[in-house]
């Protein structure tokens, strides 16, 4: 089979990698641009549907294997706005959150896969340990208690939850094999491993989610653990 190599984040970063995404194309197709980056073509934002003319525009199925990297990012101003946002609900004359981000090179990298078990086993790689678990998809409550109780894997656990209860997904493995950024050092590595998550189910099973959709997936799994994050981590 042939390797298909994919280099996805759920925010722009300055590297020699140009992204694009489809709502309608959840295969990668590698590129060659100027000055011999690489880059992955998609076609169009969503927004229609695939043209039968435009081969850019196609909808094959899902891939049965992919490599993703998914960045950190770092808060140059305005870390603590976004996730005081939704006080305004409460009292409006709390001013809106203004941040300002920027992705970084460092981040997970990950092997990811289609399993025909019901279950989403994840292998994490950090720079101290290796640590496994397997979580049962078709368990919602099993799911939530795990996001609940804080642990490593919770984050992989909420956004299993979110995505078990809103789309029909089959099992998945996420071996991030190696991590490049410090964690737990205000560099986003939980909302990251969430980004990695949703957007593995999203390609794995052709979700049709845009990038915004996988980090509103990531957000919504990452709040159900004791992380109350702000929308700007994702």
């Amino acid at each position: 089979m042939k390797e298909q190599q994919v280099s996805l984040s759920g925010r722009d970063t300055d590297t020699l990698e140009f992204e694009a995404f489809d709502a309608f194309d959840a295969r990668t197709e590698t590129v060659e641009l100027a000055d011999g980056c690489i880059g992955q073509r998609h076609g169009g934002d969503g927004a229609s549907a695939p043209s039968a003319t435009d081969p850019w525009r196609t909808a094959p199925s899902p891939p049965e294997e992919m490599e993703l990297f998914v960045p950190g990012r770092l808060c140059l101003l305005g870390e603590h706005s976004d996730w005081s946002g939704p006080l305004r609900k409460v009292n409006p004359d709390i001013a809106p959150g203004l941040t300002i981000v920027c992705g970084i090179n460092y981040g997970l990298q990950a092997r990811v896969h289609r399993l025909t078990e019901s279950v989403l086993r994840v292998r994490s790689t950090t720079a101290t340990e290796v640590l496994e678990v397997s979580l049962p998809l078709d368990d919602e409550e099993e799911l939530a208690r795990i996001a609940r109780e804080g642990s490593f894997f919770s984050y992989a656990a909420g956004v299993a939850y979110i995505i078990s209860t809103q789309f029909n997904v089959g099992g998945l493995s996420v071996d991030n094999y190696e991590t490049t950024m410090p964690l737990r050092k205000g560099l986003s590595s939980s909302a990251a491993f969430c980004v990695l998550i949703a957007r593995s189910f999203n390609i794995m099973y052709g979700l049709n989610m845009t990038p915004r959709g996988e980090m509103d997936i990531a957000f919504q799994g990452e709040r159900l653990t004791p992380s109350q994050c702000g929308k700007m981590d994702q």
